[in-house]
């Protein structure tokens, strides 16, 4: 979403910066909404402070404040490559959020079609995850280790068991859950391979949304750097998922570029490896997003509101999208190669 809003000393963010830092001048020309959401708040604050600097000022909860403060304080000064500016944070009025202010990733849109962005996120992806691995603050971050994820698999076969019977869900919606729940129980009879697979590679950061529209691609006097944000599904564990659009085509990394950054640690690393971890890495990511979309056929949460049917009709057309892209993921992993 974008608007553009009037400038007061009232508005939210210039109070939140003001409190934050009470001697630098904030009387931006514009104040432009870039996301407006239950959670989440964020604004582009245009021109303050001697400088005449663009502002990116997000409002989130203080969970996920913790998070992408711990990755902007910790993490990210440690790449060897120009990052996205962190000036700081401060709490909000209301104690279940907080502040962060980001320096304006500018710059143009990454695309997956331009062969220079795709190298770049190769090796941006490298670094990040090398030099995180090797760094100490995990303890801090949300586990992404495997058990994460099946423990998420797991959560949504009890919804959906529980739900089979929900009066909104047709004969084929309720053979379409049955066929999930059928995919599920494969996967889990596979885990051991799953953990195999996951464990060629250390644990470390792990972005857990590397996607176009959270990548920009800035021009330097000597080169292209690449601007990644929003660190909100971040934490530590495996990197599988990060790798994932290279099958999903959204963002797709270079992984012959990601390769020639961590061989010279990572020696026995191979690029079949990485394709193997980038579609576990759908897998993983197809089974939080059926998990984000599982509440949609508890008849129980809606009925009363008369909207059973329609959240159930919404939840089933998702289903069966992330089931067929689950089940093609499924396919593509190499069971055999996947040695316990």
């Amino acid at each position: 979403m974008n608007s553009g809003q009037s400038v007061t000393p009232e508005h939210p963010a210039v109070k939140a910066w003001r409190a934050f830092q009470p001697s630098q001048v904030l009387e931006p020309r514009n104040i432009e909404m870039l996301e407006k959401g239950k959670k989440t708040n964020v604004y582009r604050l245009d021109g303050f402070g001697q400088a005449q600097r663009t502002l990116i000022a997000k409002r989130c909860r203080r969970r996920t404040s913790i998070v992408e403060r711990t990755i902007y304080e910790k993490f990210l000064p440690l790449l060897p490559v120009r990052t996205l500016g962190y000036y700081g944070f401060a709490p909000d009025e209301d104690d279940a959020y907080c502040w962060l202010f980001l320096e304006d990733a500018g710059g143009d849109r990454y695309s997956s079609e331009d062969d220079q962005h795709r190298a770049l996120a190769g090796r941006w992806l490298g670094l990040l995850h090398l030099t995180a691995a090797a760094a100490a603050g995990s303890e801090r971050l949300p586990e992404r280790s495997p058990r994460h994820y099946l423990e998420e698999l797991q959560s949504t076969e009890v919804v959906i068991r529980k739900n089979l019977g929900n009066p909104a869900l047709s004969a084929d919606d309720v053979a379409l859950l049955t066929a999930l729940l059928s995919s599920y129980s494969t996967l889990r009879s596979r885990w051991g391979h799953v953990e195999a697979l996951c464990n060629r590679l250390p644990q470390t950061l792990v972005h857990g949304d590397f996607a176009e529209k959270n990548l920009r691609i800035r021009h330097l006097d000597d080169g292209q750097a690449l601007m990644a944000f929003d660190w909100e599904t971040a934490g530590w564990g495996t990197p599988a998922v990060d790798f994932a659009p290279f099958v999903l085509d959204s963002v797709s990394p270079s992984l012959e570029s990601y390769l020639s950054v961590v061989t010279p640690q990572w020696t026995h690393l191979t690029i079949e490896d990485l394709e193997q971890l980038a579609n576990m890495g759908v897998i993983f990511r197809l089974i939080y997003s059926i998990a984000w979309e599982q509440a949609g056929i508890v008849y129980s949460r809606w009925a009363s509101r008369g909207l059973a049917e329609k959240c159930a009709k919404w939840t089933m057309v998702e289903f069966r999208n992330y089931h067929a892209r689950l089940e093609k993921a499924m396919r593509m992993v190499d069971w055999q190669d996947a040695q316990l």
